[in-house]
């Protein structure tokens, strides 16, 4: 008995001494980017939750290797949920470009927004030494949910060396679709 003991705390301590060697976990958060404001308009606006892909919905942050193949980081993650960040820094970059505008989250649906945006991305990631890229669909609906229009963006920003520097390219790629949305909501009004 005392030979099992010994050997199941052998284990153990192997085990604890093996994943002191593992580097510690990063965690990145998008940024918001000052900007210009591109009117003076008082609206009311709401972003809807955003749908992401599965192979980005996920804690690790992903980049691409190539046309076909994913890395998953696991030492390089997102703060919280990609999606919930994506919903945030959109209302928040938006708020920058529409600066006497109400943006926030649309979290309930009983708000009395002038407009909601509702955001489909298909693709959110990049190539080190290449370019980050963000493709998405966004609809601008009216108070009734009547589709006013769609839109589609393909953007891609140089991606950088490291995971800071992609999320950084990330960060501008949002900026410059904040920036889409908040022109063409304008020209609704």
């Amino acid at each position: 008995m005392k030979k099992a003991i010994s050997l199941c705390l052998f284990f153990l301590l192997c085990g604890c001494l093996s994943f002191s060697d593992s580097p510690p976990s990063q965690f990145y958060m998008l940024e918001t980017l000052p900007a210009e404001p591109i009117s003076r308009k008082i609206l009311n606006i709401g972003i809807q939750e955003v749908q992401i892909p599965e192979y980005v919905s996920r804690p690790q942050i992903v980049t691409t290797q190539n046309a076909v193949e994913y890395n998953i980081s696991e030492f390089n993650r997102w703060s919280s949920p990609l999606s919930g960040i994506i919903q945030r820094t959109l209302a928040s970059d938006m708020a920058y470009l529409l600066p006497k505008s109400f943006i926030k989250p649309a979290s309930i649906i009983s708000d009395n927004y002038t407009y909601t945006v509702s955001l489909e991305i298909n693709r959110f990631d990049g190539e080190f030494g290449k370019d980050a890229k963000l493709e998405a669909w966004w609809y601008i609906l009216n108070r009734t949910g009547t589709i006013l229009y769609r839109g589609q963006s393909n953007l891609s920003q140089p991606a950088g060396t490291d995971y800071e520097e992609l999320v950084s390219a990330q960060s501008r790629l949002l900026a410059k679709l904040a920036e889409q949305i908040a022109q063409k909501i304008i020209t609704l009004q």
